[in-house]
């Protein structure tokens, strides 16, 4: 899977053998779907940050104190209800339950294999993913309503950054 691939990679091997001669700032990883790149903040003690390309998953807004009302919240793989009727409701809770149950069974599974390849002395996965300090996610908040955000969920889309012009000279004449 995607976990033993990381691991596996030979430039991350490196790395990881590599941790008492260097230090980072930080750790930034995808905050998507793989929680075992979580454990490179606490593999080099360094605070994590996470980024996602399109939004982040009910646990992504748990991880950082954001409480979540699954139907008036969206996320990645589930958009926002407009005047939801009782059976979108009922679906949304039965997808915010199932996915509770699926987000921890990921969490077990990618723990385990992270042990394997870091040693079992290290945090569950769980804990890592509530030490995040800072979420980006590219979701231009026009794609959903007004919900509560905690300040270290911030959201980047629709931020185009663009070449840096002078402002124009401009003279004041006051009469």
């Amino acid at each position: 899977g995607l976990c033993t691939g990381v691991f596996d990679n030979a430039e991350v091997k490196k790395l990881m053998r590599t941790n008492k001669e260097r230090s980072f700032d930080l750790v930034m990883v995808e905050w998507l779907v793989t929680p075992c790149t979580y454990t490179f903040a606490y593999h080099f003690s360094a605070p994590l940050v996470g980024i996602s390309p399109l939004g982040i998953l009910y646990s992504g807004y748990e991880s950082v104190g954001n409480p979540v009302h699954p139907i008036y919240f969206s996320e990645a793989l589930c958009p926002a209800l407009k005047n939801p009727t009782i059976w979108d409701k009922i679906e949304r809770i039965s997808y915010f339950i199932w996915y509770k149950w699926y987000w921890y069974t990921i969490t077990l599974v990618q723990d385990e294999i992270a042990r394997r390849y870091l040693g079992s002395s290290m945090p569950y996965l769980g804990d890592l993913e509530k030490n995040v300090s800072l979420v980006f996610t590219n979701v231009p908040t026009s794609n959903h309503f007004v919900v509560p955000k905690v300040p270290a969920l911030v959201e980047l889309g629709q931020m185009h950054f663009q070449e840096v012009k002078p402002l124009p000279k401009v003279r004041l004449h006051f009469y």
